[in-house]
């Protein structure tokens, strides 16, 4: 998930929208579905969401946004303003929720040792993942976006001296699905490591973002843009093996479209919810980290003292909104403004690529949440 500064009143609405529903899709999946999952004991869910469409379409949204920014500011400064916003508090995040789960875990759960800690704050469970159990699975987007982002870096580094954007978008895909058989067919550890270290299964995701920026920018036609897309889309069927959640995927996908090629949903959406939608998309990204390890040990506490299903998922919700939030205002942000502060006079403040705009691209750089 891409964090963002605190949300600005600039911003369209429509992405503050598209960033709270698919982070409280994320915890529905991981409450309903994925908690009995892990936990067998905790029972029968009393409603399943079962499809993971909420991590996927946020990968969508930090790919437009990667497009985004790059055309905006220098490359440099944004991918530094990236990493000094995800991962100081990811590290927290890990530490708090090691820390919690060898407080509180029920007895005979699982709980990840200080070593466990140690490996996932340096994210090698892509690189080995028989030796590194997640502390929290949902950590698996860090590494990947981390990828996307530095190659995005390199990529507007090159400046004039590489391929179009469009064909670079097209060579991603190709070889994301060329590298997939010989991933599923062969046992060879290097090229295993290689594939899924550096986040090759999501590509697609990532493309399908920068694809909608570059027909929100009129860089390409929208029918191009579309044929990226749905390249994009069943690429992620071949990937994953669930129709569903390709179709959920999608139908959100178009979503994501909409808000960067259509009006401002604020028309649609009541006023009196809009500084609750900012808010709760501002702190998106804390929630994310936060709420999937310690929600569980949140539902088998209430389980052990007789709470149903009905009780358990809003009550993973409420810990997720809880802690992401005080993860956001007490780590986040003000780390965040404090690194970019040291940092930023010691960067470049040139190399930002002459953007060509659409009078309905978003005036806000940064993505909510």
């Amino acid at each position: 998930m891409c964090p963002a500064d605190r949300p600005s009143t600039n911003r369209r609405l429509s992405w503050d929208v598209l960033r709270a529903a698919t982070a409280l899709l994320v915890m529905l999946y991981h409450s309903t579905f994925m908690a009995t999952h892990f936990h067998p004991e905790l029972g029968t869910p009393a409603v399943e969401f079962p499809y993971a469409v909420g991590a996927s379409t946020l990968l969508i949204v930090s790919g437009y946004f990667a497009a985004v920014c790059v055309h905006r500011r220098p490359a440099l400064r944004w991918w530094v303003g990236r990493v000094c916003r995800l991962l100081p508090a990811f590290w927290v995040a890990v530490l708090v929720t090691t820390l919690l789960m060898r407080i509180a875990s029920p007895v005979g759960w699982w709980y990840p040792s200080w070593s466990d800690t140690a490996l996932n704050m340096l994210m090698v469970w892509p690189w080995t993942p028989d030796a590194t159990p997640y502390v929290d699975a949902s950590y698996w987007t860090l590494p990947v976006q981390l990828s996307a982002f530095t190659a995005v870096l390199l990529v507007a580094c090159a400046g004039r001296r590489r391929p179009a954007t469009p064909v670079l978008l097209w060579g991603a895909l190709v070889t994301e699905m060329l590298l997939l058989p010989i991933r599923l067919h062969t046992s060879h550890e290097p090229f295993r490591m290689f594939h899924d270290g550096l986040g090759w299964h999501r590509v697609h995701l990532f493309v399908v973002g920068v694809a909608i920026h570059l027909v929100a920018t009129r860089r390409v036609r929208r029918g191009h843009g579309v044929a990226l897309v749905v390249v994009g889309l069943a690429a992620h069927l071949t990937q994953t093996r669930e129709t569903g959640t390709t179709v959920g995927v999608a139908l959100l996908t178009a979503a994501v479209w909409a808000a960067a090629v259509g009006p401002d949903w604020d028309r649609a959406i009541p006023a009196v919810l809009h500084p609750f939608v900012r808010w709760f998309a501002g702190i998106g990204y804390g929630v994310y980290l936060m709420h999937q390890s310690l929600g569980y040990v949140v539902m088998g506490r209430l389980h052990a003292r007789g709470v149903g299903p009905w009780g358990q998922v809003p009550a993973l919700i409420t810990t997720g909104v809880l802690l992401g939030w005080l993860l956001t205002i007490l780590i986040e942000r003000p780390i965040h403004r404090r690194l970019i502060t040291l940092l930023n006079p010691r960067l470049p403040t040139g190399g930002a690529v002459p953007r060509v705009t659409s009078r309905r691209a978003p005036v806000s750089c940064d993505p909510p949440g």
